[in-house]
């Protein structure tokens, strides 16, 4: 299993300022294998390629609202495409300001796992895989 800072990552954000600051912080921590996108639609495409190649991302940092496409219909379309298959390591964090419960409700039934506020707190994030990562290790 990847450490942490081995962690393929798609990050999908509208905002090019919040796509570069995030970016810079998953790199300061030494995530270097970070593919951005600044559309649902662009991350669809993305996805698309890495399901001909099978090297799918192992973390997907999605921002819920995103005009055109928000996160959660992103979320809709990709998980019904029928060739979309969700390996089971993809962990889907959904990176909000939003404090509407509507938008979590919606979110759990999409399959992700779970919500950070933005902006991105790297020393959360770097927990949460670690522990991912001690969980997965045998007893």
């Amino acid at each position: 299993m990847a450490t942490p800072t081995q962690k393929r990552i798609l990050l999908v954000d509208d905002n090019p300022i919040d796509l570069l600051v995030h970016r810079k912080m998953l790199e300061k921590a030494g995530m270097t294998a970070v593919h951005s996108a600044s559309s649902g639609q662009e991350a669809l495409q993305y996805l698309d390629d890495c399901g001909a190649t099978g090297q799918y991302p192992d973390l997907l940092l999605l921002d819920i609202h995103m005009p055109v496409m928000g996160g959660l219909e992103f979320l809709a379309r990709y998980c019904t495409r029928e060739s979309w298959r969700r390996p089971a390591f993809l962990k889907i964090v959904l990176l909000t300001s939003s404090i509407d419960p509507m938008d979590r409700l919606q979110a759990g039934s999409c399959g992700v796992d779970t919500f950070m506020e933005k902006p991105l707190n790297i020393e959360k994030l770097l927990r949460m895989l670690r522990e991912e990562a001690g969980a997965a290790q045998p007893a």
